[in-house]
């Protein structure tokens, strides 16, 4: 809201809104409890009694006479001067005023008058503080109304029945009725100062029977003009950089935003490009232009949405959008017109679909009532439900709301407003802002604001007016950037990113300023967030002190890692037992110690050139699982129900009793409460200042209240808050907690639309009342929500009786309609952890407890499966991390986000391992340390052969030992240094042998090929391959492979070198078959076999027929293409010969398997008759090679 212009009086230019009290709250007196309600109005009700702002006295009945004078108590101390608004000064006419004295020492002074701004008469009540002789002195509060009018309004505006005609008074009208809203207007047959007081009190109780409500047509203000045309610079848009928006978006036409104010300017040149006049509408003069003719509207539409780039006057927070104009008054907005223009603006989403993302609303009142208008409060809530976000003004009188007054639409409770204040150009507050630490949401620049008149110029100006329309504006942005995201989402993105500032700590919820340009980011997408790689939620179970919890954050813009920014975020202790101990580990990762058990909160940040970009907060439980049952003071578990009995399960024996409660077993076992009179009775139980209640309950419709129980203590309640047909917009579906004290009782609750019908959820809270400040924490499936203060508790804990209910109350007034499966009650407050824990599973631990395998030490280069268990059938899914600590290439870990992990290790020593799972709700960790050792069998291999081979053709025995035998079967795999060349020479090689479990040797062959090569000498290594089943140290066996002479046999099993070949050599029979060497070797036997005798490969003499003669043949098998080799066949008549000549022909050659062939030789001579005739086969060694 704006201030006054700077160009009057100084004083006048410190106040700016009005203060009222609106109407009659028409609650039905049977809806009071007065057994639990010990104060003038029921904590429970949908918010305390109507009641004038700042110090204004309760009122007298109106129709009461009141004396001219009475006896004065003693007066309160004096009162700053309150000034009225600019709408109420103009006065053009007294038609009647009223001097009285209320009980409380304050003057009140009524005055019918009429002023410019409105058509009928007006009643302003102004409340003066007693001046030191008692006479009257300052205003200290004031009230405006339309004098001949009342509000009308259904309790329920979707389904309302017309207004009864019979209550009309016989000359009072109703006027016609808006087209948008079904709020109607009571004209009455005079104007007088007491008129609508008279009329309320005649209507209330039939109008509420009637399911209507009636409230004073009360009026609300605008700040002033703005002023001050020599100012010219927006330093605004530098300071919230808006630059850094636009360079993501500048806005589009199809993002709507109704500002509801005096009207705009059509023919300003910076404002008609943006004008969606099509949908504009003017309230107070219904079926013209909603021009304006205050400026107000004007300049919050140019802050707003000014055409930017277009070479003219300013530029807007969003350069496109599109702007309804509405119209609601000049200098007053009477409540009607405001309820009217807000459902017309509701009508066009939810009817035409025009795209409103948001309403701005720079005007207000202060009240000391929590809902000092249900007609205005219910016609906001409205919007909510269409995903419309209600941006407000804070309010310009300088007042500290987190007391009894508050200022109204900003300060209404909802989830979908955002009250703004105002800060100066430096990141000051602003001295006539209002504050509060939970009713004012941010700051946003409201001083020396450029921006747009009604005449088509530019002005400046100071208001939380103008700080408001920055923040509707960046709703419009962020929308553009990304119109995926709910109304939810574009507030908390605008909240979350604000830059926080000292003078807004403890003056606003979020403790910062505006920062549009890192709104706008993080709704695109390209804000900095902080990502935990490790541990993987906001909630640790740290089940072992002694092991240290590794940070390891990952710095994100728009959804990408950026490693670089990673070691610019830094940790810090933010509360718990002691500070940790901060240390790094091998890879340079964070590793925060704790020397003894407790919670723990630490937090993250990224600070970049000096700014904290972005923040992430952890909360560890360290130590072992805490005993979910430790302090309970009860245990109610509907599982079993006999004997009409539900069981305590705590040890405690404090068992209820079962009234009308029936066993329920779908989607699980619960009792079904089911009647009104359904409850469960728990007698004489123990209740103390502090308390935790934690229930599992599904609600299924409507009972008989709309604050059903959970469970009803004598000394807190924890219940629900159900949707009331609209009557009390804050009390719709919500969570609240009730607590009997001596002086005031307190009572809070969660936003409203939190919890519904048909679903099974977990609901909790938390409360230590002995805190200075007592609030409890609300949990919503095991997650906190925020808590909302209803009524703040004063004096000593009061008990009221001492039976406790589950299901109802002790009126039997107050029934849960659907199912209970548990309900706990602690004397102890719960940790977040602890909470999440119970939300999870009734049987914690929900992460996988993992068992190692069980062995004294894990075996190197081994794969090992971590098997995961108890998770049990209805464990939630869960993200898994483990984490090995081991120098890379000494050990390994694959499917680490698994349940079940492969571990290898390639170096002995000791090892770390870490698990880390999240449900979402709660990380665990667990850690163990891991011996490795290498139990492999270590290999030899071995020959009893010469490892120079005879010949390529022979075969080779081989052995290969084991120094311990394995339990399973296993296998050594091969190895050649020449795989072709082996391959060629031993094509029938093993690649791998085969161990038995028990056996540590095994025994295989090398068999040459059959043809093997005869090119000349090659050398071949054998060999083991590297495997994780065992080692090896031995170099293995290289293989000498001689090409196929007599002289390289001679050598390869005798090792002499032979570079002559004697006689005897020649004739040596090392086999002592009969068979010389020589000759077996050229055969193609074995010279060391001693079964060459009778081989077939040994010359057979035959016969063959040429032209009619008959000729000796002589044929034999030998090794083909031997070298430095000569066969000769000699033929003889006379054997004794010493000298046998060349006497034979070749006949044939047949080529035979395995490297051999088939040869046969004739005679030349053919045999005579009766004559004998021998051949003979020689074989002779031309060249020795060794």
């Amino acid at each position: 809201m704006k201030a006054p212009p700077s160009s009057r009086a100084p004083l006048l230019a410190l106040v700016v809104t009005a203060v009222i009290a609106v109407g009659w709250w028409l609650w039905s007196p049977e809806d009071l409890s007065t057994k639990e309600f010990t104060g003038p109005a029921p904590a429970e009700q949908p918010g305390a009694p109507i009641s004038e702002a700042a110090a204004a006295p309760a009122e007298n009945p109106p129709s009461a006479p009141q004396p001219a004078f009475v006896s004065r108590p003693t007066p309160p101390p004096p009162a700053p001067e309150v000034r009225l608004p600019r709408g109420l000064t103009a006065i053009s006419e007294t038609l009647d005023e009223s001097l009285r004295l209320g009980p409380d020492g304050h003057w009140e002074r009524r005055r019918l008058v009429r002023i410019p701004s409105e058509s009928s008469p007006v009643v302003i009540k102004e409340t003066l503080a007693a001046a030191p002789d008692g006479e009257p002195g300052a205003r200290v509060a004031f009230l405006a109304w339309i004098a001949d009018q009342v509000a009308l309004g259904p309790l329920d505006p979707d389904g309302a029945e017309p207004f009864p005609d019979h209550l009309l008074a016989s000359r009072d009208s109703l006027l016609p009725a808006s087209p948008w809203s079904q709020l109607r207007v009571l004209r009455l047959e005079s104007a007088t100062l007491d008129a609508v007081d008279q009329a309320i009190a005649r209507l209330e109780g039939p109008a509420a029977a009637a399911g209507w409500i009636a409230e004073r047509n009360v009026l609300l203000y605008p700040a002033a003009l703005p002023n001050d045309p020599q100012l010219t610079q927006q330093w605004a848009h530098s300071l919230i950089d808006s630059a850094g928006a636009w360079s993501v978006t500048t806005g589009n036409a199809t993002t709507y935003v109704a500002v509801l104010d005096s009207g705009v300017s059509p023919t300003h040149p910076d404002l008609s490009g943006n004008l969606a006049t099509e949908y504009g509408n003017d309230f107070a003069s219904p079926g013209t232009p909603p021009n304006d003719n205050d400026g107000h509207g004007t300049f919050v539409s140019g802050i707003l949405g000014a055409v930017g780039n277009n070479s003219i006057g300013i530029a807007g927070v969003a350069w496109t959008v599109r702007i309804i104009p509405i119209r609601m008054g000049d200098s007053t907005f009477t409540l009607d017109r405001i309820t009217s223009a807000l459902d017309y603006v509701r009508g066009l989403k939810r009817n035409d679909g025009v795209n409103v993302v948001a309403t701005n609303n720079s005007y207000g009142f202060l009240a000391q009532s929590s809902n000092p208008s249900f007609l205005l409060s219910n016609a906001i809530h409205r919007h909510r439900n269409e995903g419309i976000l209600f941006v407000a003004a804070a309010g310009n009188d300088g007042k500290n709301l987190d007391g009894a007054e508050n200022f109204y639409p900003a300060g209404y409770d909802m989830p979908h407003i955002l009250s703004v204040t105002a800060t100066t150009s430096s990141d000051g507050l602003w001295g006539s802002s209002n504050t509060s630490a939970t009713r004012v949401h941010l700051g946003a620049p409201g001083v020396g604001i450029r921006s747009t008149t009604r005449t088509g110029s530019y002005a400046n100006g100071n208001g939380t007016s103008y700080a408001a329309p920055h923040v509707a504006g960046a709703v419009a942005l962020i929308h553009a950037a990304n119109p995926d995201l709910s109304w939810s989402e574009i507030r908390a993105a605008i909240l979350d990113s604000v830059d926080p500032l000292p003078v807004l700590d403890g003056k606003t919820s979020t403790g910062g300023r505006l920062n549009l340009g890192r709104a706008v980011r993080q709704a695109n997408q390209e804000s900095y967030r902080i990502h935990l790689i490790r541990p993987l939620a906001s909630s640790v179970r740290l089940l072992d002190p002694a092991v240290g919890l590794v940070l390891e954050p990952e710095v994100r813009l728009a959804d990408e890692p950026l490693p670089q920014l990673a070691e610019s975020v830094t940790w810090e202790f933010v509360g718990g037992p002691a500070a940790p101990t901060w240390s790094t580990d091998s890879q340079e990762r964070t590793v925060a110690s704790f020397a003894e058990s407790g919670d723990y909160h630490l937090r993250a940040v990224l600070e970049i050139a000096g700014t904290v970009e972005a923040e992430r907060h952890l909360l560890v439980a360290v130590g072992p699982d805490a005993p979910l049952s430790a302090s309970l003071t009860g245990h109610w578990e509907f599982a079993s129900i006999e004997d009409g009995t539900v069981a305590d399960r705590s040890g405690h024996g404090r068992h209820g009793a079962l009234q009308n409660v029936a066993p329920f077993a779908d989607n699980g076992p619960a009792g079904e409460f089911a009647a009104n009179a359904s409850r469960v009775v728990i007698p004489d139980l123990p209740v103390g200042p502090t308390v935790s209640f934690v229930a599992r309950v599904r609600a299924t419709g409507p009972g008989s209240s709309i604050f059903p129980r959970i469970i009803d203590t004598p000394a807190h309640i924890f219940f629900w808050g159900r949707e009331d047909g609209g009557f009390f917009a804050p009390n719709d579906r919500t969570l609240r907690f009730y607590e009997y004290r001596s002086g005031a009782d307190g009572v809070w609750h969660t936003a409203p639309g939190l919890v519904g019908d048909g679903e099974w959820v977990h609901v909790a809270v938390t409360y230590d009342g002995t805190a200075p400040a007592a609030r409890p924490l609300f949990f919503y499936q095991g997650a906190p929500v925020f808590t909302i203060s209803q009524g703040e508790p004063a004096g000593e804990l009061h008990p009221q009786g001492t039976t406790t209910y589950i299901g109802n109350n002790a009126a039997l007034d107050r029934p849960w309609r659907g199912q209970i499966a548990e309900v706990r009650m602690y004397d102890r407050v719960l940790h977040p952890v602890e909470i999440a824990q119970l939300a999870d599973s009734d049987d914690f631990p929900v992460a996988p407890f993992i068992e190692i395998p069980p062995a004294d030490a894990l075996p190197l280069l081994t794969a090992i499966p971590l098997p995961a268990t108890n998770l049990g059938p209805d464990a939630p899914a869960l993200t898994v991390s483990w984490l090995l600590d081991a120098d890379p290439g000494a050990g390994g870990l694959s499917d680490g986000d698994s349940l079940n992990p492969i571990l290898e290790f390639t170096e002995e020593g000791t090892y770390g391992l870490m698990l880390e799972t999240d449900d979402g709700l709660i990380a665990t960790r667990q850690s163990w340390t891991l011996t490795v050792i290498d139990d492999r069998p270590l290999l030899t291999l071995a020959s009893p052969n010469p490892t120079t081979l005879r010949s390529p053709r022979y075969p080779v025995a081989l052995t290969l030992s084991a120094d311990r035998a394995r339990a399973e079967p296993w296998t050594a795999l091969l190895a050649w240094d020449d795989p072709a060349l082996a391959a060629a020479v031993f094509p029938d090689a093993p690649a791998e042998v085969a161990f038995e479990p028990g056996q540590t040797t095994a025994d295989f062959t090398l068999s040459p090929a059959a043809d093997p090569d005869a090119s000349g000498d090659a050398v071949l290594h054998l060999g083991l391959a590297e495997s994780t089943l065992y080692r090896y140290t031995d170099p293995g066996l290289t293989l000498n492979l001689l090409s196929p002479t007599f002289p390289n046999f001679l050598f390869s099993f005798t090792g002499a070198n032979h570079a002559s070949i004697s006689s005897a050599e020649a004739a040596l029979d090392s086999d002592l078959d009969g068979v010389p060497d020589l000759l077996e070797f050229a055969l193609g036997l074995d010279p060391l076999d001693g079964g060459s005798g009778g081989h077939p490969h040994l010359p057979v003499l035959g016969q063959t027929s040429i032209d009619g003669e008959t000729f000796l043949t002589l044929a034999f098998t030998r090794l083909a293409g031997l070298e430095n080799t000569v066969f000769s066949v000699e033929a003889s008549d006379d054997p004794s010969l010493p000298f046998w000549p060349d006497a034979a022909e070749l006949l044939s050659v047949e080529p035979l398997p395995e490297g051999l062939e088939r040869v046969t030789y004739r005679d030349l001579l053919p045999l005579g008759t009766g004559a004998a005739r021998f051949l003979r086969l020689r074989v002779t060694v031309l060249e020795p090679t060794h």
